[in-house]
Formats: structure tokens, C-alpha cells, sequence
């Protein structure tokens, strides 16, 4: 859980700094750390698909659109995490 925290305030930092290659890297690690923790019983999950489309989009060269989405998606499921299992650290 950490890590996926200090991967998106990096990421976040990185995007800010106009870096939005070492954003995405940043990103893709703290969702790989999280991986499937975050996942509840009754959790309706799309993020998936937004991890999708967000990969079509780095794709065809719209890095920003893809750091938003896939940035979103992080907070997201360490939120879920954390009120899957109360952890915040």
C-alpha cells in the first residue's frame, strides 16, 4: 500500500514538472504494487477498462490524457483499499 501511495506523489510531482513519461512509469508501479488488494466483495469495478482505453490513448501519443486516467484510477483503488481494509499506511 505504501508504495502505491508514494508511487502516485511522485507520479503527481513528476506530471507537474512536465514529465509525464517518468509520471506513467510512476503510475504503472504503484498499480502493480497495489495490484488486486484493493478488491471487495460488492466493489462494481470498471477500472480495468479505464486502464484500456487509457493504454489506447498513450499509445496514440496523448501522454496527459493518459497520466489523468490512469492517475485517477490509482487514487481510486487505494481508496478502495483503504476501506476494504482500514489500512492507511
Amino acid at each position: 500500500m505504501r508504495i502505491a501511495v508514494e508511487s502516485l506523489a511522485e507520479a503527481r510531482v513528476a506530471a507537474g514538472n512536465g514529465d509525464l513519461a517518468r509520471a506513467l512509469d510512476l503510475v504503472e508501479d504503484g498499480l502493480a504494487a497495489l495490484g488486486p488488494h484493493y478488491q471487495r466483495s460488492g466493489l462494481i469495478d470498471d477500472s480495468g477498462l479505464k486502464l484500456t482505453l487509457a493504454a489506447a490513448r498513450r499509445r496514440q501519443g496523448d501522454a496527459a490524457g493518459a497520466f489523468a486516467a490512469m492517475e485517477r484510477v490509482l487514487e481510486d483503488r487505494i481508496a478502495a483499499y483503504e476501506g476494504r481494509s482500514g489500512d492507511a499506511s
